[in-house]
């Protein structure tokens, strides 16, 4: 019924049906792209800036996205955001371990087996099959290699090394394609978690039973203290790429972080 023509050079066509149709040719029938389509579909990023911004965050897909609204997740630092990285597969990866963990720790099934060994199997596949989802990008890739690194520990029964996890995401990003560490988002990525590893955790909380007040403030300064130093170590490159750097996301981030998880 309706047909016009996208400024990224796609052509759009709704017909009578309300199907979507992107591109110039036809899709792929993989189930995967299958699922894709039928989420964009749905969620009908070409009709509105936000439904634009929830087809990038939720699906991968950012071509939808105006100039304008790059450029204001750029100026307050979250630009990081809009890409599916290690905090939407971390979510997934958790979500899928811990629900998985606490179903096989019923009575009756904990006396057969080892309830984070099948959380681990579970999450590992949900893990990739999310990274497919969400169009296989590097980020998404490098972040998946890393939620296999603790996975795995969990499966043999050994606590999963950060560092080590960060040097098997690099090796396998050179074996994949090793142009990646010439891109920004790849040097922006390893540095924000390098740096997070060196900075170390924050302090937890004394001994007793804090009040809610006092939790909430220890997750607040736990944030503001990531968000530094993951800001003090991109400023760089960031400047370096794009010939700015922007000191909003160390208050921009503690609101969008936690409502961009809960969205997502």
């Amino acid at each position: 019924r309706t047909s016009r023509y996208d400024p990224q050079r796609r052509w759009i066509r709704a017909d009578a049906a309300g199907l979507a149709r992107l591109g110039p040719g036809s899709l792929p029938r993989a189930p995967v792209a299958h699922l894709r389509h039928q989420a964009l579909r749905r969620l009908a990023p070409w009709r509105s800036g936000a439904r634009a911004v929830l087809a990038a965050v939720l699906v991968g897909d950012r071509r939808w996205l105006s100039r304008r609204q790059r450029d204001r997740f750029r100026a307050t630092g979250t630009a990081h955001l809009l890409a599916i990285s290690g905090l939407h597969v971390a979510l997934v990866t958790a979500l899928l371990f811990g629900l998985t963990r606490r179903l096989c720790s019923a009575p009756r099934l904990a006396q057969r087996l080892s309830a984070h060994r099948p959380a681990a199997v579970l999450a590992l596949a949900g893990t990739w099959a999310f990274v497919a989802f969400s169009g296989a990008g590097p980020p998404a890739v490098r972040a998946g290699w890393m939620a296999t690194a603790f996975l795995l520990g969990h499966l043999v029964d050994r606590r999963a090394d950060p560092w080590a996890a960060l040097g098997l995401a690099g090796l396998f990003v050179t074996l994949w394609d090793p142009a990646q560490w010439l891109r920004p988002g790849c040097q922006l990525s390893f540095a924000a978690v390098a740096g997070l590893l060196l900075a170390g955790g924050a302090p937890e909380l004394g001994a007793g039973d804090p009040t809610a007040a006092a939790r909430l403030a220890h997750r607040l300064r736990r944030l503001l203290r990531a968000t530094a130093v993951a800001t003090l170590c991109t400023a760089p490159l960031a400047a370096y790429h794009f010939g700015h750097a922007t000191a909003a996301g160390l208050v921009v981030n503690l609101w969008a972080v936690p409502l961009l998880c809960a969205a997502v």
